[in-house]
């Protein structure tokens, strides 16, 4: 007898527990997916756009930012004035005496002299602190109209009136953003300031360095080839 091995067969199933264990098996699990999925959604929720610790996250970021770059500009405001510092006592204490000696230095020392004068003084407006104040009323921080972060506009309030107003601005988040932006407008533009004067001053102080020693080697030269 021919045993029937067609595709239509029917495939016996094991009967009895072996087949509850094989239907336990085949069913997928869904209890482990049901709770990933609110660890996710919450996560999701936590890094989203707008979200209170990427808010915070922000200011912190912008504040350390202009804190830092302030420090860099007053370093490198504070090296500028030493070294023309140095520059001028040296011309002043060593080279102005032998001028009537030697006329050919005249030229490069007023040179080397004027553009370290102008370079320094840039570089003290630079590194100078500019306090700028304002007047200010609580009905004005109620409206979110003014900074009371400020330690220009605050210190012009009676402390009663500051702690009111600090105490709104933490009852009221949008009024404390605000004003938390508004402090750091105030800081780029205090850095604005700052990076301008510096910048200045190295351009003078680069020029006025080759300009003095291009001069100084063509006098000695002519003066040298007589």
């Amino acid at each position: 007898m021919q045993e029937n091995t067609s595709p239509d067969a029917a495939i016996e199933q094991p009967e009895g527990p072996s087949a509850a264990r094989l239907d336990v098996a085949a069913e997928p699990d869904d209890s482990f997916a049901a709770e990933e999925e609110p660890k996710k959604k919450k996560k999701d929720k936590d890094g989203e756009p707008g979200s209170n610790r990427g808010i915070e996250t922000l200011f912190r970021v912008f504040y350390d930012k202009n804190v830092q770059l302030v420090q860099l500009a007053d370093n490198k405001a504070n090296t500028l004035v030493g070294i023309n510092g140095m520059i001028i006592s040296v011309i002043i204490a060593l080279v102005s005496p032998r001028i009537e000696e030697n006329t050919w230095l005249m030229a490069p020392s007023v040179i080397l002299l004027l553009g370290c004068v102008a370079s320094l003084t840039m570089a003290i407006l630079a590194s100078r602190p500019r306090l700028m104040t304002s007047d200010i009323n609580l009905e004005q921080v109620f409206k979110n109209e003014a900074n009371i972060l400020f330690f220009g506009n605050f210190t012009r309030l009676p402390e009663s009136e500051f702690l009111t107003g600090m105490d709104h601005l933490m009852q009221h988040r949008r009024l404390l953003y605000d004003s938390m932006s508004r402090d750091i407008y105030s800081m780029g533009w205090v850095l604005t300031r700052k990076y301008h004067f510096l910048n200045y001053a190295y351009n003078v102080f680069m020029v006025t360095l080759a300009l003095a020693a291009s001069v100084f080697v063509t006098v000695f030269f002519v003066i040298g080839t007589r």
